[in-house]
Protein backbone atom coordinates (compact mmCIF):
# COMPACT_ATOMS: atom_id res chain seq x y z
CA UNK A 1 0.00 0.00 0.00
CA UNK A 2 1.29 3.45 -0.82
CA UNK A 3 2.09 5.88 1.96
CA UNK A 4 -0.87 8.22 2.43
CA UNK A 5 -0.80 11.75 3.78
CA UNK A 6 -2.29 12.42 7.21
CA UNK A 7 -5.26 14.04 5.49
CA UNK A 8 -5.82 10.95 3.31
CA UNK A 9 -5.62 8.64 6.33
CA UNK A 10 -8.21 10.72 8.17
CA UNK A 11 -10.46 10.88 5.09
CA UNK A 12 -10.45 7.09 4.75
CA UNK A 13 -10.75 6.45 8.47
CA UNK A 14 -13.63 8.89 8.97
CA UNK A 15 -15.48 8.02 5.76
CA UNK A 16 -19.19 7.66 6.47
CA UNK A 17 -18.99 9.01 10.04
CA UNK A 18 -20.01 12.57 9.23
CA UNK A 19 -16.83 13.89 10.85
CA UNK A 20 -14.73 16.41 8.94
CA UNK A 21 -11.18 15.07 8.43
CA UNK A 22 -9.74 18.54 7.82
CA UNK A 23 -11.25 19.84 11.06
CA UNK A 24 -9.84 16.84 12.94
CA UNK A 25 -6.40 17.31 11.40
CA UNK A 26 -6.44 21.00 12.39
CA UNK A 27 -7.59 20.15 15.91
CA UNK A 28 -4.87 17.51 16.27
CA UNK A 29 -2.18 19.91 15.09
CA UNK A 30 -3.33 22.54 17.58
CA UNK A 31 -3.50 19.99 20.42
CA UNK A 32 0.02 18.72 19.74
CA UNK A 33 1.36 22.28 19.66
CA UNK A 34 -0.39 23.45 22.82
CA UNK A 35 -0.49 20.34 25.05
CA UNK A 36 2.83 18.58 25.73
CA UNK A 37 0.95 15.44 26.85
CA UNK A 38 -0.69 14.86 23.45
CA UNK A 39 1.29 13.29 20.64
CA UNK A 40 0.68 11.48 17.35
CA UNK A 41 2.61 8.36 16.38
CA UNK A 42 2.40 7.04 12.85
CA UNK A 43 3.10 3.56 11.54
CA UNK A 44 2.18 2.48 8.02
CA UNK A 45 -1.11 4.30 7.25
CA UNK A 46 -2.27 4.32 10.86
CA UNK A 47 -2.20 7.24 13.28
CA UNK A 48 -2.06 6.59 17.02
CA UNK A 49 -3.09 9.72 18.90
CA UNK A 50 -2.16 9.45 22.54
CA UNK A 51 -2.31 11.49 25.71
CA UNK A 52 0.15 10.86 28.53
CA UNK A 53 -1.97 10.30 31.64
CA UNK A 54 1.07 9.83 33.89
CA UNK A 55 2.26 6.73 35.75
CA UNK A 56 3.21 5.02 32.48
CA UNK A 57 -0.32 5.11 31.05
CA UNK A 58 -1.63 6.66 27.83
CA UNK A 59 -5.13 7.23 26.48
CA UNK A 60 -5.18 6.12 22.82
CA UNK A 61 -7.21 6.87 19.72
CA UNK A 62 -6.43 5.12 16.46
CA UNK A 63 -7.30 6.28 12.93
CA UNK A 64 -6.37 3.90 10.14
CA UNK A 65 -6.46 3.44 6.40
CA UNK A 66 -4.45 0.21 6.56
CA UNK A 67 -5.52 -3.23 5.41
CA UNK A 68 -5.73 -5.83 8.21
CA UNK A 69 -2.20 -7.22 7.72
CA UNK A 70 -0.60 -3.75 7.74
CA UNK A 71 -2.77 -2.74 10.71
CA UNK A 72 -1.41 -5.65 12.77
CA UNK A 73 2.14 -4.58 11.85
CA UNK A 74 1.33 -0.96 12.75
CA UNK A 75 -0.04 -2.04 16.14
CA UNK A 76 3.15 -4.04 16.81
CA UNK A 77 5.28 -1.02 15.83
CA UNK A 78 3.28 1.35 18.04
CA UNK A 79 3.43 -1.04 20.99
CA UNK A 80 7.21 -1.29 20.63
CA UNK A 81 7.51 2.52 20.46
CA UNK A 82 5.34 2.88 23.57
CA UNK A 83 7.58 0.46 25.50
CA UNK A 84 10.68 2.38 24.38
CA UNK A 85 9.04 5.60 25.61
CA UNK A 86 8.53 3.89 28.99
CA UNK A 87 4.77 3.57 28.74
CA UNK A 88 3.33 0.39 30.23
CA UNK A 89 -0.42 0.66 29.65
CA UNK A 90 -2.76 2.11 27.06
CA UNK A 91 -6.48 2.69 27.42
CA UNK A 92 -8.93 3.15 24.59
CA UNK A 93 -12.63 3.12 23.83
CA UNK A 94 -13.65 0.08 21.84
CA UNK A 95 -15.63 1.28 18.83
CA UNK A 96 -15.10 -1.78 16.64
CA UNK A 97 -14.83 -5.21 18.31
CA UNK A 98 -12.74 -6.51 15.37
CA UNK A 99 -9.80 -4.52 16.72
CA UNK A 100 -9.52 -7.13 19.49
CA UNK A 101 -8.59 -9.74 16.90
CA UNK A 102 -5.90 -7.40 15.54
CA UNK A 103 -4.54 -6.98 19.08
CA UNK A 104 -4.46 -10.78 19.47
CA UNK A 105 -2.65 -11.14 16.15
CA UNK A 106 -0.15 -8.46 17.24
CA UNK A 107 0.53 -10.46 20.41
CA UNK A 108 -0.65 -7.77 22.84
CA UNK A 109 -2.15 -8.46 26.25
CA UNK A 110 -5.34 -6.59 27.04
CA UNK A 111 -8.39 -6.72 29.26
CA UNK A 112 -11.82 -5.18 29.13
CA UNK A 113 -12.19 -2.71 31.99
CA UNK A 114 -15.76 -1.76 31.14
CA UNK A 115 -18.30 -2.54 28.41
CA UNK A 116 -16.45 -0.40 25.90
CA UNK A 117 -13.04 0.37 27.38
CA UNK A 118 -9.90 -1.70 26.88
CA UNK A 119 -6.64 -1.64 28.83
CA UNK A 120 -3.54 -2.71 26.85
CA UNK A 121 -0.28 -3.82 28.32
CA UNK A 122 2.72 -2.78 26.24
Amino acid sequence: MKRLTTEEILQKSLHGTGQDPIALQTSLAQSVQTNPNIRVLRSHNTLFIYENLGNGTVQLVMETADNPRDLVAAIKDASHAMRLANFHYGRFELENPRILKALDMAGLSYKMISNNEVMLEF
